[in-house]
């Protein structure tokens, strides 16, 4: 069985940390950078030039959790196939989709507009499919 883990921000990383070493498990984290970002840490990067970002591999030692950095292209849902932009094409059995989220800015229009806002953050949101 083939799980596939897209993303690996909050909610991708909790889903990969939670899953326990089997000698079953074939699981494999994809994300397009190499780290994970702590975007709740982002004023302290900003004022104090602390660092927010940690890689990824070390993160999943112990898990059984397998990282591939790519950037994925779609998801055929029916054909239970991840396409990446490289080309290639990876079969899953268990598709977790965690990518991104939406800033809430509780209705506050100036915040949204404002070039002093450093990343949209997102809602963590993450799906199970399969």
């Amino acid at each position: 069985m083939k799980t596939i883990i897209l993303g690996a921000g909050y909610g991708g990383i909790a889903t990969a940390t939670a899953l326990k070493p089997t000698e079953n498990l074939d699981a494999l984290l994809i994300d397009q950078r190499p780290y994970h970002t702590y975007y709740t840490l982002l004023h302290e990067a900003a004022g104090h030039g602390k660092t927010v970002t940690t890689p990824i591999e070390p993160l999943l030692e112990g898990t059984g959790v397998e990282f591939e950095q790519a950037s994925v292209d779609h998801v055929d849902l029916d054909g239970r196939a991840v396409h990446l932009r490289d080309g290639r094409v990876l079969d899953y059995t268990k598709l977790v989709v965690s990518m991104g989220s939406v800033t809430n800015f509780y209705g506050i229009k100036a915040w949204k507009s404002t070039p002093t806002f450093s990343r949209r953050l997102r809602t963590p949101r993450a799906s199970l499919i399969g």
